[in-house]
């Protein structure tokens, strides 16, 4: 029997990886389909924390990647930029995961502003190693998000 793989696997080029801390996603680019991503969300050429490109989620909807983590403390920051400065505001979400120790959901949202502002870092500790779901979320149907510069350390 074929064992189903989900999330389903989608091509990613460009992704940088260094160590402490990780840059998780930067420069981005998103290829193909995928079940973790939103109408109208990709790669975004024109937007950037600190060069282009970024992901910009169009509408509500989140980005989910799988990190993988070693056990002890962790923590995980991005940048997100919103055209408007009212609420809901785009959130940055780390998933439990039992299996690792991560009992319960942790979630920041971003603080008001146009420009690009950081959420997190997100803290928590973990007691062996495993992966975690991050998920960005734009919580808006009104108006576009963009996210750069995932670091997990």
């Amino acid at each position: 029997m074929a064992e189903l793989a989900y999330p389903p696997r989608t091509p990613v080029q460009n992704l940088r990886i260094v160590t402490a801390p990780w840059t998780v996603a930067r420069a981005l680019r998103i290829t193909g389909f995928t079940d973790e991503l939103v109408i109208r969300a990709g790669r975004d050429e024109s937007e950037g924390h600190d060069e282009v490109p970024c992901i910009c989620l169009g509408t509500l909807g989140c980005f989910r990647a799988r990190v993988a983590v070693n056990a002890g403390s962790r923590s995980v920051s991005v940048y997100a930029k919103q055209p408007v400065t009212g609420q809901p505001r785009p959130r940055l979400v780390v998933r439990s995961n039992a299996e690792i120790g991560l009992a319960q959901d942790i979630s920041q949202t971003a603080a008001a502003g146009t420009g690009w502002v950081k959420i997190g870092p997100i803290t928590f500790a973990t007691s062996q190693r495993g992966g975690v779901w991050v998920e960005l979320w734009n919580p808006s149907v009104g108006w576009p998000c963009w996210f750069d510069d995932l670091t997990v350390t």
